[in-house]
């Protein structure tokens, strides 16, 4: 019903616009629940007003099936959280503070003028953010999601349902606002490999700082959950063993050029969180036979960290964890 320059849209109906293109100036009254406003129409669609008046309850669908531009503009604003289905352009601040992309969604940010603040929850998406510095947070829903972002930009938020994130930008030019130097979590990388805060909360390479140091040769891994053990010196001769038959630790890095290699061969077990391997490092094996040996998956799941192919990166173990581990593969 529309009365004057509102439009009331009642809970659970949609209205569908199939004109031949214009701008929405009109404000919407949602009533009650959820609403859906989809683009059919044969020309660009821009939406340039207070999509949402009175109450506010549930949540705003905005789906663009047409094959021409669904455009958010810079007088436009919305009081419910939004839902994002099809392409969509930016031209000014986010819809709302919480903005989810659905898995088939893709979304451009074309103004200069406005930085976006709120949250984009991510569904399998890859955004250019690169045209200016950027201000928003993300939260990762599902799937595999990358954000190429500009120099200068700040992540005011971060967290994963599930999904991973991927930040392409230089390094040490993203903050990512509240953190403390130290390592990012396993399912945020930077340009494709681990990611660590420096003291100022910018991603950096992760280096993983040990607390333990082993020889590449004859080294003893020792049992301690929440060591970082470093393969740093190149040792004299033999494989690196565990000082017992089933040992933990946090991580493992190799960072030495001689190549490491893990005997499990009697049969052992080792449980960790994070193997890898820095830039230069050479090889990193796992167990000497195939399926002889055991590799536990540490309680928060696995990250298998090889930054690049200059040296092999081998497990053959047998890789054991329950089903609601995590197993996150960089490099």
């Amino acid at each position: 019903v529309a009365t004057g320059n509102l439009v009331e849209i009642s809970s659970g109906a949609w209205l569908s616009y199939v004109g031949a293109g214009e701008t929405i100036t009109k404000s919407l009254v949602i009533t009650n629940g959820n609403a859906v406003i989809r683009h059919q129409g044969t020309g660009d669609l821009t939406f340039a007003s207070q999509l949402v008046t009175g109450p506010k309850t549930g949540t705003l669908t905005l789906n663009n099936l047409s094959s021409s531009d669904a455009i958010w503009s810079s007088t436009a604003t919305a009081e419910l959280p939004v839902t994002l289905q099809g392409v969509w352009r930016l031209t000014g601040a986010l819809p709302n503070a919480t903005v989810t992309l659905d898995k088939s969604a893709s979304l451009s940010f074309e103004t200069s003028a406005a930085q976006p603040v709120g949250v984009l929850g991510l569904n399998g998406q890859v955004l250019d953010l690169s045209a200016q510095a950027r201000r928003l947070g993300a939260s990762v829903l599902s799937g595999a999601n990358a954000m190429k972002m500009a120099a200068g930009s700040t992540l005011t938020s971060v967290t994963s349902a599930g999904g991973t994130l991927n930040i392409v930008a230089e390094e040490g030019s993203v903050a990512v606002e509240g953190q403390l130097a130290g390592a990012a979590p396993g399912w945020m990388t930077l340009n494709g490999r681990s990611a660590g805060y420096d003291a100022n909360g910018k991603l950096v390479y992760l280096v993983y700082p040990e607390t333990v140091g082993i020889a590449a040769r004859g080294g003893v891994i020792p049992n301690d959950a929440s060591a970082v053990v470093g393969v740093t010196t190149p040792g004299e001769a033999g494989a690196v063993t565990l000082v017992a038959d089933a040992v933990a630790v946090q991580t493992l890095v190799q960072k030495t050029d001689v190549a490491a290699v893990v005997d499990l061969s009697a049969g052992q077990t080792l449980a960790v969180g994070t193997l890898a391997r820095t830039q230069d490092a050479a090889a990193l094996e796992v167990g000497r036979e195939k399926g002889v040996g055991t590799l536990a998956v540490g309680a928060d799941g696995l990250v298998l960290d090889n930054p690049n192919g200059a040296a092999d990166f081998t497990v053959r173990a047998t890789v054991s964890g329950t089903a609601d581990k995590v197993l996150i593969k960089n490099g």
